[in-house]
């Protein structure tokens, strides 16, 4: 795969002694320029596809090399419509830098769903899969929204190819991964060919929803003292939070058991149930050129809005480490949520 951004070599001035957001600002800039040079060339659907990646990491709040880029962005993205003959609407008056809600409007606008697409991935057939597909087809009816629905059943997900996609050259891919990268950690070879396949397909985003908990220490006493405190953790969140769903609770501890047995008992590949933290994430995504992209205000805020809907809102903690959201129980961490970009 040609690789349009990382071809442009950095600038000979450039201090070598950058911090990592005075790096990402470069990158974001040479990204910009690479862009514009396809734009030079003619080379419109390249130049879109680099346009994608400035969408994601510049915004109009950021930072003001961040918000130079994203009002160049904007404005390449303008010339292209005129030169591919496609027409532009532009907003009249002052861009409103506090209107989220309209900013929202526009990314709809300029990116219209023509097509709504779901693809999962599991080695089993699972029944709840099925029925979730089945009320998003229902949802998206309501709305008038094309909607396409498909599960990709594999003997073993070290079989997983591009092929079972089936990816239109025009289409916007999103890939949310919720609990499936820690399952491969007892076997690189298939987290390796699995991240390679993701990478080819050259999706917008991925998101990654994870134990954050070092569950794969060489040490088994420091293994076994991290797990301990937080299946503690866990177990206590499920007691406060279902304390009048009492079955499902003990169903929940039962699978819970089962992995702790796992962990505690088993060595080698036998021991599946292994997680690592977001720094381990970060250092792996990092041999995939992954860029780590900041959840924006208004999610934070809704993610709030969500836990104080509950009675046990006092105990759930929402923090941040670095770009990645933290959700933890009485301060002790227990999921990582983090979103990421493909600079390829």
């Amino acid at each position: 795969m040609h690789d349009d951004y990382h071809c442009m070599p950095m600038h000979p001035f450039a201090p070598s002694d950058l911090s990592e957001d005075e790096k990402r600002d470069v990158e974001l800039v040479q990204l910009l320029l690479s862009k514009a040079e396809k734009v030079g060339y003619q080379q419109h659907d390249r130049a879109r596809r680099l346009l994608l990646h400035c969408k994601w990491i510049s915004s109009a709040r950021c930072n003001s090399v961040q918000r130079v880029v994203f009002h160049f962005a904007l404005a390449l993205r303008e010339r292209i419509a005129k030169e591919s003959g496609r027409s532009v609407k532009t907003a009249k008056g002052e861009f409103k830098q506090n209107d989220e809600i309209d900013e929202e409007l526009d990314n709809i606008k300029d990116f219209p769903i023509e097509l709504l697409k779901i693809m999962t991935v599991g080695s089993t057939r699972n029944e709840r899969i099925e029925e979730t597909g089945k009320r998003l087809g229902s949802v998206t009816e309501s709305m008038n929204l094309p909607f396409s629905f498909k599960s990709i059943i594999l003997s073993d997900v070290k079989d997983i190819k591009e092929d079972f996609f089936e990816i239109e050259d025009d289409e916007i891919m999103i890939i949310f991964a919720s609990l499936a990268l820690r399952t491969m950690i007892s076997r690189p070879s298939w987290l390796e060919n699995f991240m390679r396949v993701i990478t080819n397909l050259n999706p917008s985003i991925m998101i990654v929803f994870e134990v954050e908990a070092n569950h794969n220490s060489p040490s088994f006493v420091n293994r076994f003292i991290e797990s301990l405190f937080f299946c503690c953790a866990y177990f206590d969140s499920l007691e406060t939070c279902m304390e009048k769903h009492e079955e499902e609770r003990m169903k929940m501890e039962t699978i819970m058991g089962g992995h702790i047995r796992n962990l505690v008992a088993e060595e080698g590949r036998g021991r599946k149930n292994r997680s690592v933290t977001i720094d381990v994430w970060r250092a792996f995504f990092a041999r995939f050129r992954m860029l780590e992209i900041g959840l924006s205000q208004s999610s934070l805020n809704q993610a709030s809005l969500v836990a104080e809907r509950f009675s046990c809102r006092n105990y759930c903690t929402l923090d941040k480490n670095g770009k990645c959201l933290i959700v933890g129980w009485k301060g002790t961490p227990l999921h990582s949520l983090s979103v990421w970009n493909f600079m390829s």
